[in-house]
């Protein structure tokens, strides 16, 4: 079919809605927060899309899982399998690196160990190993010489066991001597001595059997003089070093095979480059493998942009030509999505946002899949207009290849280069879930939904004076990641922009520089990567606001988060009933033993993970979801149960508690930020990119603003046009309680609103780490007016 039919689709806050979408197609989702943009694309079309391809791969899942959640709908007809490509929850850890993600590391590491040229580690000569067969021809081919077999023994290592198995001889210092007469080694052990000549061969074979029984190392003497070895794996006779089999594993610093066994595989110890090393994560033997001269850490540390001309010069065979060309290609790719600058060493937990999405859509693009859906979650979030472009033309390239992709997005230019528009709204929560509009993007363009609005004319600034500076900070010499040594100047008690464009160096110095070197200033520390910090004004106290989302606990939820649900729970305690059986708080806890479902340990749930798929939902059957045992909803507090209390709404708490101040003033601010329909029990997991940052700041709303730092990294992410404006008042609030506000971000509206902008650049990664712009936007419009107008 070429067309996916949604009918009654009911998950979550959608309106029993009917869809008609066309495959093969560039789809935009779009829509204010919380109108059900990602219930749709990731909730019902991803996971019933999942549940269809696990229970048609492998149909005995079923049986082992239990009820495996499927979406309110009534039918989902022409689905294709999904492929999610969403804003990790869980960043990625110190052992995924770029190379990893993109998997072109790992098809290094089957080259390596396919075609690599094995060194001794301390003497630095080409050593090689044998397969059984090897050693027996080159034995076989020394004719009509006396050849003896022998295997090492080594120091302090007792007699008695070659004795039992019925060795008579060994040969120490050039002499064949009884074994009997000796006691330990080291000597070597005669396994067998003869004449080669026609026939031996198969004598050889076995001798060789029976010495490889005892040791990985054989060695041999031809007419007692000439001495050589051969072992089963690379090794040194000179320094007596053996290598371990030398396959993908070795090379790989995520196995024991291959990790250094001092940082295990890391490259740091705490903070400090590991010595063993020298932060290359892997251990001697797999650095001692070269191939074109190159090892594989050496490799990985150049830039990607050099990388390719390097890979197509090193020396392989035909039979991996096939391996080369890949890697070509996927490092072809990297290019072309604008991250040459990037080594496939660098970790991924410390690439920018920007680089970490581009990284991912560039490992999708690399597997060619064809019939599949694509359901991307904001891809160019985060991303200066210039990188924009090359993930709007990445993300046309997978349609081309013959799938759907469907994308959550607010930004106008991926918009305006859609086939096809689905907005629903018109408001958040339960005033959304309707589909406004789902057609082509030409008829779009003629309503005047939100969206659409936004998308034909932008928003107007509020066209406020600008703020002067109340004083500033200096941060001299500032060196870290990719920063160029640079002296900074931000201003207090105003709005800074820092823009520039992903990878120029605008995180590393607001977070990695000034707020962890505020930190340590504070704590009479000296500052690292940075000569100094210079405070010209009061600044007592730093907040840093990171984008994303929040990590995938179930048991995080919107009341665990604002710290209203310890209040909730000490007025359950308080009941007659609670009273009467002598339960405390903690027994409506779903965190902890006593009142939480064993079953599930108070999740509600199990989760089930899949590579490329999220994560299967499985209800607990005991608590049928409500993540406490059956006694413990027996107490009420006005008439409900702990769980029904979650189950509220903030809207609905803020009526139900209004006698309880306590309660209020932790629920307050959410409703001023626009999230009064989230429930007190959602998980925090659930959220949109663009509620988790309203929350994140709400959280703020009510604290003393009088001289701390707002450092934000993209607080405008995953918000939808229409309610940037909200942000722009946390601003003004943090601003005119006497704090300041530096904001990572490319949104248009922001950087117009902005008293002070700086922007890093010019380009990325090396090119990258100066300021190479800054003052007002009058100052700059000339300047930055091509990417931002």
């Amino acid at each position: 079919m070429s067309k996916l039919l949604i009918k009654g689709a009911k998950e979550h806050n959608l309106k029993d809605i009917d869809l008609e979408l066309p495959h093969e197609a560039f789809i935009c989702v779009i829509g204010v927060s919380g109108a059900g943009k990602s219930t749709l694309v990731f909730d019902v079309i991803g996971t019933e899309g999942q549940r269809k391809l696990v229970e048609s791969l492998m149909p005995s899942l079923k049986y082992l899982l239990g009820p495996v959640k499927k979406p309110e709908v009534d039918s989902i007809e022409g689905i294709r399998p999904p492929v999610f490509v969403t804003r990790t929850s869980r960043p990625y850890g110190p052992r995924s690196t770029v190379g990893t993600v993109t998997e072109i590391y790992d098809l290094l590491r089957v080259m390596f160990a396919k075609e690599g040229e094995p060194f001794c580690p301390i003497c630095g000569r080409s050593v090689r190993g044998y397969s059984k067969e090897e050693m027996a021809q080159r034995l076989f081919s020394y004719q009509g010489r006396e050849l003896m077999i022998l295997v090492p023994v080594r120091k302090g290592e007792p007699i008695e066991r070659y004795l039992r198995e019925g060795f008579v001889k060994a040969w120490i210092r050039g002499e064949i001597v009884e074994l009997e007469r000796l006691r330990e080694g080291p000597f070597d052990l005669m396994v067998d001595r003869l004449l080669v000549k026609e026939g031996a061969l198969e004598r050889i074979r076995e001798s060789l059997e029976i010495a490889l029984g005892l040791s990985k190392v054989v060695k041999f003497v031809l007419d007692e003089g000439e001495t050589d070895y051969m072992a089963v794996t690379p090794y040194c006779p000179l320094c007596e070093f053996l290598f371990p089999p030398i396959n993908p594993s070795l090379f790989s610093f995520n196995h024991p095979e291959g990790a250094c066994p001092s940082c295990k595989g890391l490259g740091v110890i705490g903070e400090r480059i590991c010595v063993k090393c020298g932060g290359k994560r892997l251990r001697k033997e797999a650095l001692s493998v070269k191939l074109g001269g190159w090892d594989i850490s050496s490799l990985c540390e150049l830039k990607v942009i050099t990388l390719k001309e390097v890979v197509e010069k090193l020396p392989i065979s035909s039979l991996l030509e096939g391996l080369r060309r890949e890697v070509e290609k996927r490092v072809e790719l990297l290019n072309k999505i604008g991250l040459g600058y990037l080594s496939l060493n660098r970790s991924m937990d410390s690439l920018s946002h920007g680089e970490v999405q581009r990284v991912r859509l560039a490992s999708q693009l690399g597997m060619k899949l064809s019939g599949v859906m694509y359901l991307v979650e904001e891809p160019t979030s985060g991303l200066h207009p210039y990188d924009q472009k090359k993930v709007i033309k990445v993300l046309k390239e997978l349609k081309e290849l013959g799938n759907t992709v469907v994308i959550v997005e607010h930004n106008p230019r991926v918009i305006l280069e859609s086939d096809w528009i689905v907005e629903l709204g018109p408001g958040p929560g339960d005033s959304g879930g309707r589909v406004l509009y789902c057609g082509p993007l030409s008829n779009f363009l003629q309503l005047n939904t939100p969206t659409c609005l936004y998308v034909r004319s932008n928003l107007q600034s509020r066209k406020r004076s600008l703020r002067s500076p109340s004083g500033w900070l200096t941060v001299k010499r500032a060196r870290k990641h990719n920063l160029k040594g640079i002296d900074a100047k931000i201003p207090l008690g105003v709005l800074c922009c820092l823009i520039g464009v992903s990878g120029s160096g605008k995180s590393t110095l607001a977070i990695d520089v000034l707020a962890k070197g505020l930190k340590r200033k504070f704590r009479g520390l000296p500052p690292e990567e940075v000569d100094e910090i210079v405070i010209e004004g009061e600044v007592k106290k730093v907040v840093v606001v990171e984008q994303g989302l929040f990590n995938k606990d179930p048991r995080s939820v919107v009341a665990t988060y604002i710290g209203v649900f310890k209040t909730i729970r000490e007025l359950f305690a308080q009941t007659f009933e609670a009273r009467l059986r002598g339960w405390g708080p903690s027994r409506f806890s779903f965190n902890l033993k006593g009142g939480r479902c064993e079953r599930c340990k108070g999740t509600g749930k199990a989760r089930v993970e899949f590579e490329f798929l999220a994560e299967l939902e499985v209800i607990c059957e005991h608590c049928s979801g409500t993540r406490y045992e059956e006694e413990v909803l027996e107490v009420k507090f006005r008439g409900l149960n702990i769980a029904q209390v979650l189950s509220m709404t903030i809207e609905e708490a803020l009526v139900f508690f209004k006698n309880f101040p306590p309660v209020v003033t932790k629920l307050e601010p959410l409703s001023w930020a626009g999230l009064s329909y989230l429930k007190l029990g959602q998980p925090l997991a659930n959220l949109s990119v663009g509620e988790a940052q309203r929350l994140k700041m709400a959280k703020y709303w009510k604290v003393e603003h009088k001289g701390v730092l707002y450092i934000l990294d993209e607080p405008s992410n995953g918000l939808h046009p229409s309610e940037v404006e909200r942000i722009l008042e946390v601003f003004d609030n943090f601003i005119e309680g006497g704090g300041t506000v530096l904001a990572i971000d490319h949104n248009p509206y922001i950087v117009g609103e902005a008293d002070y902008i700086i922007e890093l650049g010019p380009g990325a990664g090396d090119e990258g780490g100066k300021i190479i712009s800054e003052g007002t936007l009058e100052d700059l419009k000339g300047h930055i007016f091509q990417f931002y107008s």
